[in-house]
């Protein structure tokens, strides 16, 4: 029970499609940047996390290749944003064109035992690939301040086996 009275707090700065999963563990607490209200067109211009291509399966379409269509697919989106604040439309409605890419910035606190649970689910090889990105050096941060609650999660280990492990 000790470790439920420590909480720690990481921010992170992600593509909105992993804050979606981040919410999911909902025995945390959340403060995320919000999109609704913000014009990108006054303020700052819309930032996306572009994913790492480097593990494209298909041998005829190479990372190169796929991010120039990820990149044809952003500009598209915020050309779409553009023509729909120039048409009226208020940000929140033009917003709705922005894929999961656009850049979010979201806070989580989360006592220590939530946060062995996160990561057992988050650092595994079935997690998202951009998941993995934030969570294992996070992971590594954690297991260099409190070992004797980490040091047991391996990184990309199968999720079956990490959620047996006790504590």
């Amino acid at each position: 029970s000790v470790v439920e009275h420590t909480s720690v707090s990481v921010d992170f700065y992600v593509d909105r499609g992993v804050t979606h999963e981040l919410v999911r563990h909902r025995l945390f607490a959340f403060t995320q940047e919000s999109t609704r209200f913000v014009n990108y067109e006054k303020k700052i211009p819309p930032r996306f996390v572009e994913p790492d291509f480097s593990q494209v399966a298909d041998a005829e379409v190479n990372s190169r290749a796929a991010s120039d269509i990820w990149q044809e697919a952003i500009a598209g989106a915020e050309k779409g944003y553009r023509l729909l604040l120039a048409r009226g439309a208020s940000p929140q409605i033009a917003r709705s064109v922005f894929p999961n890419a656009l850049a979010s910035r979201i806070i989580i606190t989360g006592n220590l035992r939530n946060w062995r649970h996160f990561f057992l689910m988050r650092t595994t090889k079935e997690a998202h690939p951009q998941m993995r990105q934030v969570t294992i050096p996070l992971l590594e941060e954690f297991k260099a301040r409190i070992p004797i609650l980490y040091e047991d999660i391996e990184p990309l280990a199968k999720q079956s086996e990490n959620l047996k492990k006790g504590r």
